[in-house]
C-alpha cells in the first residue's frame, strides 16, 4: 500500500514539474503566453486582443498548441496594477509574456525579474528602457507624429496656431508621437505657432474631456489646429469640440481608429487620424514569442506599420482593410453646526471662510492669466459649473454622512457602478427614465448595505466603505464585461451639455438639478427633525442614543439617502461621457470629501453645511480649471490641491481643539 502511495506521489510530482518547466518548447507542449495590455477598455486594446487570439488559433492549427491569457489594468495609469500582473504571471511560470508597458521605467524591474525566472518578454506598443527583452513589436511612433504634422501643415497651409494635448507622462509611445509631431512642425512649418504643448489629457476619456474643455476655453478662438496623440485624448477633445460647436471649424488631427472617429472623418469633424495596426501588433507579438520559445531567430525590432487616414483616402482598399481589422475584429473579443465661538466676528469668519476662499482662488487666477476675461467669461463659468456637478451632488450626500460622524470611501466606485447600470438599462430597452431610476436605486442599495455593515456587523465606517470601494468597482467591471458600455442617444446624454436646449436654461440641466437638490438638502438638515438628529448623532452619539434616537436606524437612512445621491452622480458621469465606464471616478472620493471639509465640515462629526460643501466643490473645480488654463503641469495641480486638503483638515482639527 505504501509503495503504491509513493508511486502516485512520484507521478504527481513529475506531472507538476513538467507543467511548470520553462525549458525548451516542443511542438507537443502547450505554450501559455500572457498578453498584458496597458488597459482593456479602449478599442485599440481590444484589437490587440483579437490579433493575439488569431495568432494562437493559427499556431494551434499548425501543431503548436498555444494558449493566450489576456489580463491587464482597466485604467491606463495604473502602473502598480500592471506591475502586479507581470509579477503574478512570472510566479505562475507562464512560458512567455507579451507586454505593453505603461511606463518605460517602472516596468523594467519586473521584466528583468521575469527574465531571471526564465520567463522571456516581448514588448509591444511602447518601449522599455532595458535590454532584457526578446523583441520590440510596435508602430514607428515618431513617424506617426511626423505624418500628423505634415497633415496639419497641409490643412493650415503652413501658418497658424496649433494646440497639442499630450497623453500621459511616462508613456513612451505617445511621447514619441508628440515629439515627432513637434519636431516636424518646427522643421517644416516655421510659421506655425505652438501655443500649448505641456498639458496632459490623462488616462481616461473623462480626464481628457476635462482637460480639453479647459484648454478650449482659453484657446478656442485663437487656434486653427489641434493634435492629440492617442485614442482617449482624441475622444475627449472631439467631445469637447462638439459641445461648443467647434467640431469641424478647427483643423483636428488625432490618433488611432474607432467607429466614432470614422464617423467624425466622414462628417468633417476630424481632418485626419494616424492609424496603427493594433491587430497586427497583437498577432506579431504572440508569433514572435512562440518563435523564440521554439528556438527560432527573431528580429530585435519589428515595425507593425502606420498610416494617415483622411476623408479623401478612407475608401481606398488599403485603408478599408486596416479600418475593418481595427473595428470588426474587435467583436470577436467583446465580450453643522457652525464653529462654537464666543466671538461674533470669529463665527462670521468661519461661516464666510469658504466663500472668501472661492473669491481668493478666482482673483488669484484672474491675475495670473494673460487673458483674465476668458477665465471670467460666461463660457468658462459654464465649463466650471458643468465640471462641478458630479462632485457637488456627491458632496451633498457626503455632507450628511460626515455631519453624522461617518465617512464613505466607496463613492467613486458607486458612481462608476451606477453609470454602468444606467447605460446597460438603456441598452436592454428600458425607457431612459426607468434606466435613470435603476441607476439611482442601485446607489441607494449600496448605501443601505454600507449602513447595515456599519450598524449590524459593527465595522467602523472607514473599513466598511473601504471594502465596498473594492466590491463596487469589481461589480462595475463584472457587469460591464470589463469594457465601456456604449449606448444610443437619449435625453440622458444632454444633462451636462455646455449649451443646453432650450437656450433659456443658460447652463446644463444637471447644474439646475444640483442647485435644487442642494436647496432641499439644506432645508432638510436645518429645519426638520431628521436634520437635527443627524447633527446630534455626529456631535455625541451616546447622548443622542440616551435621548431616544434610534442611532443605528438613523445611520442606515443616512447612508441610504447618500447612496441615492451618489447614484444620481453616477448618472451624471454617464451623461458627461455618453457611456458607462467601470473605470471612471477613481479617486473622486477624495475630491468629494475635500469639498465637504473645505466647506467647513468636520471629520469629527457634528459640523458642516450644504452651502459650504457646494462652495468647496466650486473651489476644487476652479482650481483645476485655473491651473489648466495658466498652463501649469499636472503635478503642480496635484501638489496645490493636495496641500489645500491637508490645510483644510489641519484647520478643522485646530478649530476642534479650540472648542474643547
Amino acid at each position: 500500500m505504501k509503495r503504491s502511495l509513493l508511486l502516485l506521489v512520484a507521478l504527481a510530482l513529475l506531472t507538476a514539474s513538467s507543467c511548470t518547466s520553462n525549458g525548451p518548447a516542443t511542438g507537443k507542449k502547450k505554450l501559455s503566453i500572457a498578453v498584458i495590455p496597458k488597459g482593456t477598455t479602449h478599442e485599440f486594446w481590444k484589437s490587440i486582443h483579437a490579433g493575439s487570439n488569431k495568432a494562437a488559433s493559427e499556431l494551434t492549427a499548425q501543431g503548436t498548441e498555444v494558449e493566450v491569457i489576456w489580463k491587464g489594468p482597466l485604467r491606463e495609469d495604473d502602473r502598480e496594477q500592471q506591475i502586479q500582473v507581470v509579477e503574478g504571471f512570472t510566479t505562475q511560470g507562464v512560458n512567455g509574456i507579451v507586454l505593453a508597458p505603461l511606463d518605460d521605467r517602472a516596468l523594467v524591474r519586473p521584466v528583468e525579474d521575469a527574465k531571471r525566472a526564465t520567463v522571456p518578454t516581448v514588448i509591444i506598443d511602447s518601449g522599455l528602457k532595458t535590454d532584457s527583452i526578446v523583441s520590440f513589436v510596435a508602430t514607428d511612433n515618431r513617424k506617426g507624429g511626423s505624418l500628423a504634422a505634415d497633415r496639419m501643415g497641409e490643412l493650415l497651409q503652413g501658418k497658424g496656431k496649433v494646440l497639442v494635448l499630450r497623453y500621459a507622462e511616462g508613456s513612451a509611445s505617445t511621447t514619441e508621437r508628440e515629439e515627432g509631431f513637434l519636431t516636424e512642425i518646427k522643421a517644416k512649418f516655421p510659421n506655425i505657432e505652438l501655443v500649448s504643448t505641456d498639458q496632459y489629457a490623462g488616462a481616461t476619456r473623462d480626464t481628457a474631456k476635462r482637460a480639453s474643455e479647459n484648454l478650449l476655453n482659453r484657446f478656442a478662438d485663437d487656434v486653427q489646429g489641434i493634435f492629440t496623440p492617442n485614442e482617449s485624448s482624441t475622444a475627449g477633445m472631439l467631445l469637447a469640440l462638439q459641445d461648443i460647436n467647434k467640431a469641424g471649424k478647427i483643423s483636428f488631427v488625432g490618433f488611432d481608429a474607432s467607429q466614432a472617429f470614422i464617423d467624425a472623418l466622414k462628417s468633417g469633424q476630424l481632418h485626419g487620424i494616424v492609424v496603427q495596426n493594433p491587430f497586427n501588433m497583437g498577432y506579431l507579438g504572440v508569433r514572435t514569442m512562440v518563435d523564440h520559445l521554439l528556438g527560432k531567430p527573431v528580429e530585435k525590432m519589428i515595425d507593425t506599420g502606420v498610416m494617415l487616414v483622411t476623408k479623401d483616402n478612407m475608401e481606398t482598399p488599403d485603408v478599408q482593410t486596416l479600418l475593418q481589422i481595427t473595428s470588426l475584429m474587435v467583436a470577436d473579443v467583446k465580450t453643522s453646526r457652525a464653529f462654537a465661538s464666543s466671538a461674533v466676528l470669529q463665527s462670521w469668519l468661519n461661516r464666510l471662510g469658504p466663500l472668501l476662499g472661492l473669491v481668493l482662488v478666482i482673483v488669484v487666477f484672474s491675475i495670473l492669466m494673460k487673458t483674465p476675461e476668458k477665465f471670467l467669461s460666461p463660457n468658462n463659468l459654464r465649463i466650471v459649473l458643468s465640471q462641478t456637478v458630479i462632485v457637488a451632488i456627491g458632496a451633498i450626500g457626503m455632507t450628511m454622512i460626515i455631519i453624522s460622524g461617518g465617512i464613505d470611501l466607496a463613492v467613486g466606485s458607486t458612481i462608476a457602478l451606477t453609470g454602468v447600470i444606467t447605460a446597460l438599462g438603456i441598452n436592454v430597452g428600458l425607457p431612459p427614465s426607468l434606466a435613470l431610476a435603476a441607476g439611482i436605486l442601485v446607489g441607494g442599495l449600496v448605501g443601505v448595505v454600507n449602513g447595515v455593515v456599519i450598524t449590524r456587523l459593527k465595522v467602523v465606517p472607514f473599513i466598511a466603505t473601504l471594502g465596498m470601494l473594492g466590491v463596487g468597482r469589481g461589480t462595475a467591471k463584472w457587469v460591464a464585461n470589463q469594457q465601456t458600455v456604449n449606448m444610443p442617444d437619449t435625453w440622458l446624454n444632454e444633462l451636462l451639455v455646455m449649451f443646453p436646449n432650450p437656450p433659456w436654461l443658460l447652463v446644463a440641466p444637471g447644474v439646475w438639478i444640483t442647485i435644487v437638490l442642494a436647496i432641499l438638502a439644506a432645508v432638510v438638515l436645518r429645519n426638520t427633525v431628521f436634520g437635527r438628529r443627524v447633527f446630534a448623532l455626529g456631535s455625541n452619539e451616546a447622548a443622542a442614543r440616551a435621548c431616544g434616537i434610534a442611532t443605528d436606524r438613523l445611520k442606515i437612512w443616512i447612508y441610504g439617502l447618500a447612496g441615492l445621491l451618489f447614484g444620481l452622480a453616477g448618472v451624471m458621469q454617464m451623461s458627461r461621457l455618453r457611456q458607462g465606464d467601470p473605470t471612471v471616478a477613481a479617486g473622486s472620493e477624495l475630491d468629494i470629501i475635500a469639498a465637504v471639509v473645505i466647506g467647513g465640515g468636520s471629520l469629527s462629526g457634528g459640523e458642516g453645511s450644504i452651502l459650504g460643501s457646494m462652495i468647496g466643490a466650486l473651489i476644487m473645480a476652479f482650481l483645476r480649471n485655473g491651473c489648466q488654463q495658466v498652463g501649469w503641469p499636472n503635478y503642480i495641480q496635484e501638489i496645490i490641491i493636495g496641500a489645500i486638503i491637508v490645510i483644510a483638515v489641519a484647520i478643522d482639527r485646530w478649530r476642534s481643539s479650540r472648542a474643547l
